[in-house]
This record gives structure tokens, sequence and C-alpha cells, in this order.
């Protein structure tokens, strides 16, 4: 009997090492879910070069920098003016399903713009994508709705091992006697490996790693100078999906100030809950 229940699973081991996923909608975040991450503190012992079929991505050893906490919310609950184009059922490519509070832009050299308390928005489409439609923000004191045109495809829908796509996405708007600020940039997706993500505190996942490499132009327009620059700018995102979890198990932003990382946040495993599961093996065993 003890023979044909280690078999047994061990056998379930086996078959679950070798589980290639597919990420659909419905394992994307949703508004009644709070997400717990821990901020990676040594980012270089992340082998970004592990990829392709069955791969093992060993991160058990992260250290943490503190927790973060991403809350999305629904679109209705945002500032009202930055509801124009996400709120809209007539308008099928920008209603969107969830929000999310963004980070401020960093302040431009010589433009007089300012873009704080920013809401990001996001629209899940099965079976095709899911995007950034675009952004509210106070934009020189002023409530502003920005979307994107085209919108920002995120990632196929549904997701599996080998997708790749690329799209262009762009945005720009224009403060009248200041100036312009707008971006023009290219997403390119590559689903390049599935495999075993194994995190701090027994937190380990069948995965799909998504690459996302965006490169273009911040665009720059000053009506004092009279002329305009493009900056350009390039970031590459890695990302470890895993079914049913909302947010990335596993990100990892790579751009021109260096590396950042977070990952699901796992307690670690009490004294008790060890007692509690030795006395269901052995109780299993007899």
């Amino acid at each position: 009997m003890k023979k044909n229940l280690l078999y047994f699973i061990a056998l379930v081991i086996t078959t679950n090492a070798w589980a290639q996923i597919t990420i659909s909608g419905s394992d994307l975040p949703t508004t009644s879910g709070l997400y717990i991450r821990d901020n990676v503190g040594n980012t270089n012992t992340i082998d970004l070069n592990v990829t392709g079929p069955n791969s093992t991505w060993d991160c058990s050893g992260l250290t943490s920098n503190g927790l973060d906490t991403i809350d999305y919310m629904t679109v209705s609950s945002t500032n009202f003016a930055y509801q124009l184009y996400f709120n809209n059922p007539f308008s099928a490519d920008y209603d969107s399903d969830l929000a999310i509070d963004g980070v401020d832009f960093p302040s431009i050299p010589l433009v007089p713009i300012t873009i704080t308390d920013v809401v990001n928005y996001f629209k899940i489409a099965n079976n095709d994508g899911y995007y950034q439609t675009g952004f509210g923000a106070s934009i020189s004191g002023i409530p502003a709705s920005v979307k994107y045109d085209p919108r920002d495809k995120v990632l196929p829908l549904p997701c599996n091992f080998g997708a790749t796509q690329s799209n262009q996405f762009e945005w720009l708007f224009q403060v009248p006697s200041l100036g312009a600020y707008g971006q023009k940039k290219t997403r390119t997706v590559e689903v390049d490996g599935w495999g075993t993500l194994m995190l701090p505190n027994g937190g380990n996942y069948d995965v799909l790693r998504v690459k996302s490499t965006i490169d273009g132009n911040d665009t720059i327009y000053i009506d004092q100078l009279g002329f305009g620059i493009a900056v350009p700018s390039t970031q590459t995102e890695y990302r470890w999906y895993a079914q049913g979890q909302g947010e990335p198990v596993l990100s990892v932003n790579v751009g021109l100030t260096g590396t950042t990382a977070n990952h699901k946040h796992h307690e670690p495993l009490g004294i008790i809950q060890i007692i509690c599961l030795k006395i269901v093996w052995n109780y299993t065993l007899i």
C-alpha cells in the first residue's frame, strides 16, 4: 500500500513538472483581488537567460526589500474626469475593465509640464489580448484622460508557448501655451519559455515566461523655444505567469536606470502547519 501510494505521488510530481500551461483572461487581475508583492533586493541572482521548454527558474534564494500591495479598482471608482475614454460602452476598444494607480512621470528639463496622480486603465479581451487602453492624470494641475491610439497590447490571449506579436502604441497631449508631450513605441512580445518557477518560502508554480521589449521615443515640444525633440527609450519586461494568480508571480524590468523585480509574497510555512501535514501524511500511509 505504501509503495503504491509513493509511486502515485511520484507520478503526479513528474507529470506536473512537464505541464505546459495556457494563460487566458481568467488568469489576469481582477478588481476583487489584492496582490501582495515582495520587492527583490538581489535582482542580480535572477538568470534571465534561462528560456525554452520545460525550464526551471530557481529563484528560491531571492531576498526581500519590503512589501507592496497592488489593488486594482473599478473604472467607475476613479476620478470622473479620467473616465472620458475608459468608461464608454459605445467604444468597445476603450471601454476598460480595471484600473490601477500609476507613478508620476519624471520632470522634463526645460518643459514646465507635470504629470501626477496617474491612473492606468486596462481591458481584457478574451481570444484577443490584454491591453493598456491609456491613463488619466493631473497634467499641470488639470485632470485629463489620455488614450493610447493604437492601444498597447500587453499580452496575446489565449497565451501559449511560442506565441509572438509586435504592435505600436502611441499617445500625445498638448498643454496650451506650454507645449506637448507624448510617446510612440513598439512592443515586441515573445512567449519564450515554460516550466517551473521556484520562489522563496515554498512558492512553486507551473509558468509561462513572457519577454516584452519596448522600444521607441518620448516626444517633447516646447512652445517657448519653438521646436521639439525625440528622446529614445528602451525597456525589457520579463513576466512569469501562472494560472489563477492574477498578477505575474514574478516580474523583472530592465531599463536604462537598472533592474527592478518583484514577486508574489509567500509566508513561511509555520510549525503548526508542518505538524498538521505530517499527521495527514502518516494517516494516509496507514
